[in-house]
C-alpha cells in the first residue's frame, strides 16, 4: 500500500510555496526526497474541471527502510468544485442515502459556524 495524504492551499502562490518546498528536500537531510511530480493544472486549460498537483515522494521510514508516499496538493476553490461535482453526480446516479450524507457535509463545510437548517442535521 502507498501512503497518501493532502494539503489543501488557499491559492496559486501558496501551491508553489509548498510544492519549491518538496522541492528543496533531501533524504539525507529531511527524511523526505520528492521522486515525480504529475501536474494537472498542465493537462487541461478548463478552469471549471478539477485540478491538483500529486507528488510522489520517498521518505525514510526507518534507518534501514524506505517508502513511498503520495502527496496531493490542491487549492481550495479545486477542493470545494470536487465536492459538489460529486454531489450533482451521486443524484444523477440516484444514490440518495450517499448524496445525503455528502451534501451535509458540503453544507456543513460551506456555511462554517453557521446553524444548520432543521432538517439537515
Amino acid at each position: 500500500d502507498i501512503a497518501r495524504c493532502s494539503i489543501t492551499a488557499e491559492g496559486p502562490e501558496e501551491l508553489l510555496d509548498i510544492l519549491k518546498k518538496f522541492e528543496e528536500m533531501k533524504i539525507s537531510r529531511d527524511g523526505v526526497e520528492l521522486v515525480s511530480i504529475s501536474n494537472s493544472f498542465c493537462k487541461s486549460m478548463d478552469s471549471k474541471q478539477y485540478k491538483d498537483i500529486k507528488l510522489t515522494i520517498e521518505v525514510q521510514a526507518s534507518k534501514s527502510q524506505k517508502m513511498l508516499a503520495e502527496v496531493q496538493l490542491v487549492q481550495q476553490r479545486y477542493l470545494e468544485l470536487r465536492k459538489h461535482c460529486t454531489l450533482l453526480k451521486g443524484i444523477s446516479n440516484g444514490e440518495y442515502h450517499d448524496v445525503t450524507a455528502l451534501a451535509r457535509q458540503v453544507i456543513r463545510s460551506s456555511i462554517g459556524s453557521y446553524p444548520v437548517p432543521v432538517g439537515l442535521t
